[in-house]
């Protein structure tokens, strides 16, 4: 009877214990949970950016008055000859503008013949009046000194056959004159209109000639990205609409690249020259491209003419290039701006604010324990730990002790901070 009462006893302790850790267990979830990194602490500007080439010429479309139209354009990645066609644009307009040109310049040239020609004429008819006015004035010139020869009343008619001739010789001498000033007024005015109809023409010819664009040297094509209105950003294609000026392709130089980055104004003040850089280029992701920070502009710019904000150009020189890389090529970029060495440091979302404090949860053999840390500096996933962890401890990546509701509030207070 002893014996099966003790041998209940122990049965009922076995339960008992196996219902507390059953308990325990259930009253602590399964956290995630990871090691304090010890080591070196990367700090890095990460930002979006595009493979261009040092040297490249460039192709745009002709500087003319009004919107230009694409009828034939030469396919993207095209390899081509110095002077081989590129891009053709629509000719009929200026044509029609090329043909009116010549056409005022004949008339032009036409008036001016036509004017010259009276001005001959009306010359001659002047000088033939003057010659005869001329005459007559030395006739009665003539005249007047005979008058001791004949009567004082007929010596007055001389004098005043004379005073008249030299009347009309002098009129005749300053119409003339005047004539001829009009006459070169007149001139002027269709020299000037000749000048402008030669200078139209030769502008509506050059313009026309320019609606073609050759290869300025031989090489790969990249075509540019224009902006489309609403269909925003993509590459120029035949049929598009241009705006004089405007970019439509590259021939780079593959010998020599560089990438660029367009950082905001909160990253730019952290980048400096000769920082070291990271680059992936999405087009193949497997090769890893180290560079420098060459340069970074000090003064913002709108990338896009309906952009909202001022971004800084930053250009990457690469330490090395490989064969597939071309202009345009997207790339993530990695701007290590500081390294800290021989730190401790945890994930960002490991660490929580409770009653004022800054704390992490420190994984137990049992129970999370609750530990406060005293944080430095941080980067885009990680924050260093200065007080209050040590190398190895393990830490939890939620707090092990919220529900559902409380941890949804506190990764959305965190996402919420600056």
């Amino acid at each position: 009877m002893k014996k099966k009462i003790i041998y209940a006893i122990s049965a009922f302790i076995v339960i008992l214990s196996l219902i507390i850790f059953l308990t325990q267990r259930a009253s602590s979830p399964a956290v995630a949970s990871t090691e304090v990194n010890h080591g070196e602490f990367v700090i890095k500007v990460i930002e979006a950016g595009e493979v261009t080439s040092i040297n490249s010429a460039t192709v745009s479309a002709p500087r003319i008055r009004g919107r230009l139209q694409i009828v034939w354009l030469i396919k993207d990645g095209s390899n081509v000859k110095k002077g081989d066609v590129l891009v053709r644009f629509d000719k009929e307009e200026l044509q029609q503008e090329m043909l009116k040109s010549l056409s005022d310049l004949k008339i032009a040239q036409n008036e001016i013949e036509k004017k010259l020609a009276d001005i001959e004429s009306q010359r001659r008819t002047s000088q033939i009046e003057l010659d005869n006015t001329k005459l007559q004035y030395e006739e009665a010139l003539l005249e007047t000194k005979k008058a001791d020869m004949i009567a004082k009343i007929e010596a007055e008619k001389n004098k005043l056959r004379y005073e008249q001739a030299d009347r009309r010789y002098r009129e005749t001498l300053k119409k003339m004159d005047s004539q001829g000033q009009s006459d070169e007024a007149d001139l002027n005015v269709l020299y000037e209109k000749k000048a402008k109809a030669e200078a139209d023409y030769k502008i509506a010819k050059r313009s026309l000639e320019e609606m073609t664009r050759a290869a300025p040297k031989d090489g790969l094509v990249v075509l540019k990205e224009i902006w489309k209105g609403s269909a925003g950003m993509s590459k120029v294609q035949e049929g598009d609409t241009v705006w004089p000026g405007v970019q439509i392709l590259e021939i780079p130089d593959l010998s020599a690249m560089e990438v660029k980055v367009y950082l905001n104004e909160v990253d730019v003040g952290k980048v400096k020259p000769e920082q070291e850089a990271i680059i992936r280029i999405d087009s193949f992701p497997d090769k890893i491209f180290n560079g420098k920070v060459e340069r970074a502009a000090s003064i913002g710019t709108k990338k896009d003419w309906d952009a909202k904000v001022k971004t800084f150009e930053t250009v990457i020189s690469l330490n090395e290039l490989d064969p597939r890389m071309r202009p345009g090529m997207t790339c993530m970029v990695d701007i290590i701006t500081e390294r800290i060495p021989d730190v401790l440091s945890i994930p960002i979302e490991s660490v929580f604010e409770k009653e004022g404090k800054t704390i992490a949860y420190v994984m137990g053999s049992r129970n999370p324990k609750r530990r406060e840390v005293v944080l430095g500096k941080r980067n885009n996933t990680h924050i260093v730990v200065t007080k209050g962890l040590s190398p190895g401890d393990k830490i939890a990546l939620r707090d092990p002790f919220a529900g559902p509701e409380a941890e949804e509030s506190s990764h959305s207070k965190k996402g919420s901070s600056p």
